[in-house]
């Protein structure tokens, strides 16, 4: 690969002062260095050519001032099939003791031929100083960059490029077609702010470098690079991938399922992340329709699945076992609890009325703030917090909005022994099932009625049966997913090499059906058995809260090795 960086365009800004006999002041004449119009083609073997045009930045005036604005103008455009990653950069000349951060620059780009211009403002004078105030007219295009001119290499934009041909037309990753290859138009734009310091800034001067060049071929997205880890592997075979023991003691063993998911198995794998500004409390489950799927590595808290008023309709004060929102049933509390649009819920008293002033499980881990949370049976509630804990900006802009699945085992009795019904594979059937969480005949614990779903769209839910039934890893592997069934987990050895079993009960998402009531849902025991939990914290029952994610399919693996030291580093592309 050809990573030589090429020179695409100089730019040149001198300042000048001028004295006059009558009057003391100072204005300054600024000028680009004529350059014309260059054309530079940068390129690499294995990912095609580009092609970067540029054109001489001009004013629209001779005369130049604090609050002045230019505009270089350039092009981008692909000369041949291929796909990588190019990069603009600005080298910055500047003395910073002069200039300080005056001097501004925004990188904007077009590929509708939509253009960005200046209007020239009016020149007014304060004193011995003069300056003008000049009006960027952009019409619509948002900044891709924004900065200060400084010493040393800005990187001003990257961006992913790919040109297909597909039965004589040109594809692009716009998702357009043509018959020739798109331009884009960048336009950076050179502010000299009109806070700046005229007895001190005459006379100075600063410059800008900008260059292009190609730094690697197109980039894998997490997904993709987890899957790179097994490039070889049978996707159809439920045999463990061994890529040997880091130094620092994890496991680079990964497994497909029986539906073609690749996981991460064994006691430790090297599935660490750092997300959410948590460095390595977060763990890859797998790769899952080209996306990744993390879950917590410990838990939030202890916190009722779902809590409801003290009658019949809603269970006696036990909850119900519908995670999603259906018609006037708006979800789980612990649903809301963990995703948005919930802010403005109300808690509930005992009885199912509303306390006014109150909020409860009111989005609080997504906004990350403190609050009330149901903790317990008929509505109670106890203080929360997850101001420091809860999820940043950056880690929600990483969350892809998705299809959880919320089918039950139906009628079939997982707990027996030697039928295969309660076998991982089948548990991923269930959960994918049109199977609800209520088969039970109407008597006092059974007597909501809420229209069940088996499918919920959002960003922040818990781990399947399933995720935990397929993390089983070593020699054991095989005869657990083929004999044993997930209640008998644990008392066998498919929980010695099991990394998501965990010190205390944890929840799942999945609904657990019942002939005798719909208050309960699959959880995971200190003893790696799985088994019907109620949906509150009772009878001594904890449910230990780990949240798990779909990270988007732009997301990047940028670093690290997946240990507990040096975890994955998640970018967005």
């Amino acid at each position: 690969m050809n990573k030589k960086e090429k020179t695409m365009i100089g730019v040149v800004l001198v300042s000048v002062f001028m004295i006059t006999i009558s009057i003391s002041y100072a204005y300054f004449t600024a000028t680009f260095q004529n350059l014309g119009v260059r054309e530079t083609t940068i390129t690499a073997s294995t990912m095609g050519s580009l092609k970067l045009t540029s054109t001489e930045a001009t004013y629209t005036s001779g005369n130049q001032y604090p609050g002045d604005m230019a505009i270089q103008k350039f092009t981008v455009e692909p000369v041949s099939k291929g796909s990588g990653v190019y990069e603009l950069d600005l080298t910055g000349v500047i003395d910073e003791s002069i200039f300080g951060t005056d001097v501004e620059i925004q990188l904007y780009k077009s590929i509708d031929n939509t253009e960005v211009t200046i209007t020239e403002g009016d020149l007014t004078q304060e004193g011995e100083n003069y300056s003008r105030v000049d009006t960027l007219v952009t019409n619509g295009l948002n900044p891709i960059y924004t900065g200060t001119l400084k010493n040393g290499l800005n990187i001003l934009y990257q961006e992913e490029f790919e040109v297909i041909e597909e039965s004589g037309t040109l594809k692009v990753r716009e998702n357009s077609e043509s018959t020739s290859y798109p331009k884009y138009t960048f336009y950076l734009v050179y502010n000299y702010k009109n806070n700046g310091n005229q007895n001190i800034q005459m006379g100075s001067t600063f410059s800008g470098t900008v260059s292009g060049k190609m730094i690697q071929e197109k980039r894998k997205n997490s997904a993709e690079t987890i899957l790179s880890l097994a490039p070889d592997a049978d996707p159809t075979s439920t045999v463990e991938i061994d890529n040997g023991t880091d130094a620092s003691g994890c496991t680079n063993t990964l497994a497909y399922d029986d539906y073609g998911n690749l996981r991460y198995v064994g006691d430790n794998p090297c599935n660490y992340v750092t997300f959410n500004e948590e460095t390595a409390d977060w763990r890859i489950i797998g790769v899952f329709d080209n996306k990744l799927k993390l879950i917590k590595n410990d838990s939030i808290g202890t916190y009722a699945w779902d809590s409801s008023e003290d009658t019949e309709e809603g269970n006696a004060g036990f909850g119900i076992n519908q995670w999603g929102e259906s018609r006037t049933y708006t979800g789980a509390d612990l649903m809301k609890l963990l995703n948005p649009g919930y802010e403005t819920n109300l808690a509930e008293d005992s009885s199912g009325n509303t306390i006014s002033g109150t909020y409860a499980n009111n989005s609080l881990y997504w906004n990350k703030q403190s609050g009330n949370c149901y903790s317990n049976s008929k509505n109670a509630k106890s203080s929360c917090d997850f101001s420091s804990i809860g999820l940043t900006q950056t880690a929600k802009n990483m969350i892809d909005k998705s299809t959880w699945y919320l089918g039950s085992q139906g009628t079939n009795n997982v707990n027996s022994s030697g039928n295969g019904l309660g076998l991982a594979k089948k548990f991923y059937e269930y959960e994918r099932s049109n199977n609800t969480g209520k088969i039970c005949s109407p008597d006092i614990d059974c007597a909501d009625l809420v229209n069940r779903t088996t499918t919920w769209v959002g960003y922040v839910g818990l781990m399947y049966p399933s995720d935990y039934g397929y993390a089983v890893g070593g020699v054991q592997r095989n005869n657990c997913l083929e004999n044993i069934n997930l209640y008998n987990y644990g008392t066998s050895n498919c929980i010695s090499n099991n990394w998501l079993r965990f010190n205390e009960v944890q929840y799942t998402i999945t609904p657990y059906a019942d002939i005798t009531d719909s208050r309960g849902m699959f959880s995971i025991g200190e003893d790696g058995m799985v088994d019907n939990n109620v949906t509150i914290n009772t009878y001594n029952f904890a449910g230990a809260v780990r949240p798990s994610v779909y990270l988007k399919s732009n997301v990047m693996i940028t670093g690290g090795e997946g240990t507990p030291t040096n975890p994955y580093v998640l970018s967005l592309n």
